[in-house]
């Protein structure tokens, strides 16, 4: 979540390069809604 990134001063060059992108809470709801399985952490 952005969010969490900013709140814990965290950049993003220092996550896994398998991350794509950051998004907020309400796109992950929008994209995980149809999905058959979501973890969320």
């Amino acid at each position: 979540c952005q969010m969490s990134l900013e709140v814990m001063e965290i950049p993003r060059e220092a996550l896994i390069p398998e991350v794509t992108a950051c998004v907020g809470v309400a796109h992950f709801l929008e994209q995980a809604k149809e999905a058959d399985i979501s973890l969320f952490i």
